[in-house]
């Protein structure tokens, strides 16, 4: 019974390790800056969802778009400063997309700032 149960927690933890791999998808960054608008897409390891949110609500101060790590958040937001833009976010995977038309030189300044930070954690860099 011993040796079963044994067996059977090892059989456990190698599925364990081959599911912890198997979750490591390629990392897929891209950027799309035109001269109307600049989309950043990212795919990643889904365990660095919390810290691509942390990030972005501390980089957005005082705006707050990521609520009790939101699973999932699809929105058109527009900050305090008057910056706006559409942000796709679930576990794993993060999109902005940003007209420049309707946003000042700062703005996509600080949205191209933002993203770069996120691609750094993604990265992990």
């Amino acid at each position: 019974m011993k040796s079963k149960l044994f067996s059977l927690s090892i059989v456990y933890a190698i599925m364990l390790l081959f599911t912890s791999c198997s979750n490591h998808k390629d990392l897929a960054v891209s950027v799309k800056d035109s001269e109307t608008d600049y989309i950043f897409a990212a795919q990643y390891d889904r365990s660095k969802t919390i810290a691509v949110q942390q990030y972005i609500n501390e980089a957005l101060k005082p705006n707050r778009i990521f609520a009790d790590h939101s699973e999932e958040v699809v929105k058109d937001i527009k900050l305090t400063d008057g910056s706006v833009f559409h942000l796709e976010s679930s576990p794993g995977d993060f999109t902005v997309e940003f007209e420049k038309n309707k946003n000042s030189k700062g703005s996509y300044d600080n949205m191209r700032k933002v993203c770069l930070g996120v691609r750094e954690i993604v990265a992990g860099k």
